[in-house]
């Protein structure tokens, strides 16, 4: 059996979840403070929303428009056949949703954003494609990260096209 002390544990969790959630800014040397509002970038706090999706019961992501996109990694990227491609929406801009979401990952390679489409309701036609995806036996279950589907560039853009007509 593994004895860990409670100090340890401490000082573990409290950064990491400090980190993942965003409810206190790490000062280093085990200190810590609650964000302020020039910690807050609207930019983040309108993808949070989209993000999110629903707010007291409400759909927020349907008013927003904003960007499908999709984005790989050069060393799983295929030109044959369909490959890992995270699909994601965002009412800002791609560059930098893609680059938040990659830099909290172990990953060696800078991601190669393939797509993106401009698109009104944005998390309305973000399901849509998440869904077809799904019942074509795309979507990767067991993999770090969420939103990933053995897909091709072509068939994002049918399925987005195709909801937009």
């Amino acid at each position: 059996s593994v004895i860990v002390s409670v100090a340890a544990s401490v000082k573990f969790y409290i950064p990491f979840i400090a980190e993942e959630t965003g409810q206190l800014i790490n000062l280093g040397d085990g200190m810590f403070r609650l964000p302020t509002a020039e910690d807050v970038n609207e930019e983040d706090v309108e993808a949070a929303a989209v993000d999110a999706g629903v707010a007291d019961g409400v759909d927020e992501a349907a008013d927003f428009d904003g960007w499908i996109y999709a984005f790989s990694f050069p060393a799983i990227q295929q030109s044959d056949r369909p490959f890992p491609i995270k699909v994601g929406k965002t009412s800002g801009e791609v560059e930098s949703r893609v680059n938040n979401q990659c830099k909290q990952s172990a990953t060696f390679e800078s991601p190669v954003i393939l797509g993106r489409w401009k698109v009104k309701r944005v998390g309305p036609m973000e399901l849509a494609v998440h869904n077809v995806l799904k019942a074509r036996g795309r979507w990767r279950e067991n993999v770090p990260g969420m939103e990933w589907f053995d897909t091709t560039l072509s068939e994002i853009k049918e399925i987005i096209e195709f909801v937009v007509r």
